[in-house]
């Protein structure tokens, strides 16, 4: 016989599959901005999920996470047939290297970024860019140049100057 917490730990499982694959191209930002009501009844729903996970009624876990597991698939469905677009991740690309890379906002999107654009992309998180930034005399110099005029751009870095 299944203990709950082994129940609640293999449904957690399951969500957190399902959830990845929705992240992999989405935001719930995405989802509130397409359709607030299937928004709202997937945080609801995720809310009776933990729930039943914290009281540990098998029968309740089971049943709140095949509804949660549905519910990502409901919402991944209505955001491809809306064809609304990735929102996970952001994509950049030096106009003379050719060199690419996606900035996301979780580790799920590296999948679905390679799926589109390759597999040499390089894929960063936003804390992964502080930190690079902060690393490095010639980002910094960068940074003190857009904080002082902050609608400036760096468009363009010829091959013969260096990295």
């Amino acid at each position: 016989m299944t203990s709950p917490t082994q129940l609640a730990n293999e449904w957690r499982r399951r969500v957190n599959e399902a959830a990845a694959s929705f992240e992999s191209r989405w935001t719930t930002i995405a989802l509130r901005r397409h359709d607030l009501d299937l928004a709202v009844r997937l945080h609801e729903q995720r809310e009776l999920f933990h729930e039943a996970c914290a009281i540990g009624d098998g029968r309740a876990i089971i049943e709140q996470g095949g509804a949660m597991v549905r519910g990502y698939e409901v919402c991944a469905r209505a955001l491809e047939e809306a064809q609304i677009p990735d929102d996970s991740y952001v994509l950049g690309q030096c106009p003379t290297t050719g060199f690419k890379v996606a900035v996301a906002l979780n580790k799920h999107a590296v999948g679905r970024v390679r799926e589109l654009h390759g597999q040499d992309v390089v894929m960063v998180s936003a804390d992964e860019v502080a930190t690079l930034m902060a690393s490095s005399q010639a980002f910094m110099t960068v940074a003190a140049i857009k904080k002082k005029f902050p609608g400036a751009e760096v468009v363009e870095r010829y091959a013969g100057e260096g990295s």
